[in-house]
């Protein structure tokens, strides 16, 4: 097939897709490429001739050698198009989105592939990051071939029978940074979902089969378009009001209301004989999302997420009464236990407990109050109060009763000797709503919410929020900016006030920091590395050399960096995860002295008029020095060469417009009269003042972020200063709303 039906169906004024020619050369390049189109299918395309022979595979290659894939045989695309990550219009052809999943190299084995394809019969070797070994296209009918794996590729793993589920841990506020999403808390149970070519599985978090008491679940799963798959959620009874309610799920595991029991699904462990377990969630999550999408399920709901801060999504689950939120560190793995990457926040005090006693009403056969405990890190039952309403009809004493024994299991902090009380064996756990704790650790205002059954009582232990511990400053008050006679006290107080908004941009960003043990104005030096408590170092692949790269993630570390005398902060444009490739693009508007301010606001206007033109969202924001700095929020697919390319292209563009005015030549000499325009902020490690930092000046101004219609009245790059920034970003609405979730694509690589 040549290309002229690839651009036939295309309409080139709409899509970002290469329109592309044949060409002369003749590589070896293979590609499979996610398409989320009306149907989730695996494009699957071969370099020969000039193009890229494709065939769409609806279920994607399989890796076990006994699986035969249906390939449809479509038009040829041009070779850029291996390049082309994006979405395709709505109303276009292909409309959807398009990802690559593997890409590399292949080999014809045998004849030339040329004539095995006219005989519809094609063997070869690839060579890629997922697809290895010897494959096998056959024609059936027309278009219709078949992919087959001939075995020597990639490891065919089992589906598990049981996947040990990831735990959050309890945390004091929601984690702040740009890689955490957040999901509601429910009030159910944790449950994985397996399927075995149309068998279901139901499991606890324990490993048991709840199949049967989830009967309408189970036989919605059959829905789910999946050949195998793990899932992992939580089964929830959800009342009149949309709020999911413990004690209505317990009722239901009794056989009544099961109408109203539904699964919302997290994450998507394994699917279709690849283990997903090692890749980021945040891939796991949009496959998940697909599944759910292309199936046909009333009771499996996709748990949704947010990547706004923390903080606000924490707000509105507290104002509707919800039971909290889960944080995820969207980058990671899965892996079972508690390894601090999922954090939850409460906005109610819900924990399990153990009963380990009981007493009676007065003079009745009635239950009282049951005592409750847990097990300590060393493994010992530890008295943590009583619960003494909420039992209503639930019929707890004949469940307790049957566990009696004659000596209390309370082996910490016993509870006081009381004639009342009946001890039982430690078995049965319970969750529990209550107040606060006492000083003494002992629960307050407890009421009985319901029994879990699915969780074992030894793996009950006291919960507690993990506190951030602050490092100690030494000399506290010593001043460090002679002019606004501001000390390390209120540089560490500025931060503390201001986290939640400058952590989001340095948090596991590559940083340079400027010293000043002495003060502004004094001795100063830049380090990138640096070792102290709450720093981060490690070796990160950066455009294939390895690299001694240091960041924060928490307020211990800008105390850390506040400790040894870091007055400002500076980061390179991309995270640890992806040193390759930038997420940010800043321009740098720097004006020799004699330049106006007028005029630099008008400079920035320009290029936001530029950005705008591509259809890119940017951000203003003062240094603190003489200029002002634009940041631009990108997919982290591009490497360093080309964002400082694109960079450089736009403000090339604007010294043709303006000679006089704009320059991008480096020499101090030739920027007389001008604004350099400072493109190299997006060179491989280079780095910009973080939004938020204070600068090393004897008035102590800050780096803030301000909107384009505060622009216009700002009357200088250092207005902002330490003493009262902190109280002015508490009292205004955020003006770079937003920034945090947008990932944008430049339309000139697409």
């Amino acid at each position: 097939m040549s290309l002229q039906r690839y651009r036939k169906k295309r309409d080139f004024t709409k899509t970002c897709e290469p329109k592309g020619r044949t060409l002369k050369q003749h590589g070896k390049l293979f590609v499979v490429q996610e398409h989320h189109a009306s149907h989730l299918h695996w494009d699957f395309r071969l370099e020969l001739n000039g193009v890229l022979k494709s065939w769409a595979v609806p279920k994607g290659p399989s890796m076990n050698p006994k699986v035969k894939r249906l390939a449809v045989e479509v038009e040829d695309h041009p070779i850029p198009y291996a390049d082309f990550e994006g979405r395709i219009p709505k109303g276009e052809y292909g409309a959807g989105t398009v990802k690559c999943w593997d890409r590399g190299e292949w080999f014809p084995t045998g004849a030339p592939a040329t004539s095995q394809l006219r005989r519809g019969h094609l063997e070869f070797e690839l060579k890629g990051k997922r697809l290895n070994g010897r494959w096998l296209l056959v024609r059936t009918e027309r278009n219709n071939w078949l992919l087959i794996n001939r075995g020597g590729g990639a490891e065919v793993r089992e589906l598990p029978a049981f996947i040990p589920p990831q735990l959050a841990a309890l945390s004091k506020a929601p984690p702040v940074g740009p890689q955490w999403i957040h999901e509601i808390k429910f009030d159910g149970y944790r449950t994985g979902c397996r399927i075995d070519h149309g068998q279901i599985k139901l499991l606890t978090r324990s490993g048991l089969d709840w199949t049967d008491k989830y009967a309408p679940l189970a036989s919605d799963c059959q829905g789910l378009k999946a050949e195998s798959a793990y899932l992992d959620g939580e089964v929830v009874w959800i009342d009149g009001n949309g709020k999911s309610q413990f004690q209505g799920l317990q009722e239901s595991l009794g056989g009544k209301n099961l109408e109203n029991i539904y699964y919302y699904v997290f994450d998507l462990l394994y699917f279709n004989e690849e283990d997903l377990q090692s890749e980021p969630l945040k891939e796991r999550k949009a496959a998940l999302k697909d599944l759910l999408k292309n199936s046909n399920c009333k009771r499996i709901l996709f748990s949704e997420h947010w990547a706004e801060p923390g903080r606000d999504i924490y707000k509105a689950a507290c104002n509707l009464d919800l039971e909290g939120i889960i944080s995820k560190d969207s980058t990671s793995p899965y892996a079972a236990g508690q390894r601090g990457e999922w954090l939850k926040s409460k906005c109610k005090h819900v924990q399990e407990f153990v009963i380990g006693g009981y007493t009676l009403q007065a003079n009745t056969r009635v239950l009282g109050a049951i005592l409750v405990g847990a097990y300590d890190p060393g493994g010992m039952f530890r008295y943590l109060g009583r619960v003494g309403t909420g039992f209503g009809g639930a019929s707890l004493l004949p469940q307790i009763k049957r566990l009696v024994v004659k000596k209390s299991p309370f082996v910490v902090h016993p509870p006081p000797r009381s004639r009342s009380v009946i001890f039982v064996k430690p078995q049965l756990v319970v969750n529990v709503e209550f107040g606060a704790w006492s000083d003494a650790k002992i629960l307050r205002h407890a009421s009985f919410k319901g029994v879990r059954e699915d969780k074992k009582a030894g793996e009950v232990f006291v919960e507690e929020a993990s506190a951030v511990k602050l490092p100690k400053l030494s000399h506290p008050q010593k001043i460090l900016f002679s002019k606004s006679k501001s000390s390390k006290q209120d540089l560490a107080t500025y931060y503390r006030q201001i986290q939640n908004q400058i952590l989001p941009h340095i948090t596991r960003r590559p940083l340079a920091i400027l010293r000043c043990p002495e003060g502004a104005g004094k001795t100063c030096f830049f380090q990138k590395h640096v070792q102290a408590p709450g720093i981060l170092n490690g070796k990160f692949k950066v455009e294939k050399k390895m690299e001694q790269l240091i960041s924060i993630d928490s307020i211990a570390g800008l105390y850390a960096l506040v400790q040894m005398g870091a007055l400002e902060l500076h980061a390179r444009g991309c995270h640890l995860e992806t040193a390759s490739n930038p997420d940010l693009v800043v321009f740098d508007f720097d004006p020799d002295p004699s330049v106006k301010w007028p005029a630099v606001k008008r400079a920035a206007l320009r290029m936001k008029a530029l950005l705008d033109h591509l259809q890119l969202i940017s951000f203003i924001k003062v240094t603190g020095g003489k200029g002002l700095h634009i940041h631009v929020p990108i997919e982290p697919r591009y490497s360093w060469t080309q964002i400082k390319m694109f960079a450089k292209t736009l403000c090339e563009q604007m010294v043709q417009e303006n000679p006089d005015l704009y320059t991008v030549t480096i020499s101090k000499a030739q920027r007389h009269g001008k604004i350099f325009l400072d493109y190299l902020r997006n060179g491989n490690g280079a780095t910009a003042v973080v939004p938020y930092s204070v600068r090393a000046k004897p008035d102590a101004p800050v780096a803030l972020p301000i909107s384009w219609q505060e622009l216009e009245d700002i009357r200088g790059s250092a207005i902002f200063k330490l003493a009262t920034s902190a109280k002015l970003v508490a009292q205004r609405i955020d003006p770079w709303d937003g920034y945090f979730s947008l990932r944008q694509t430049i339309r000139l690589f697409s």
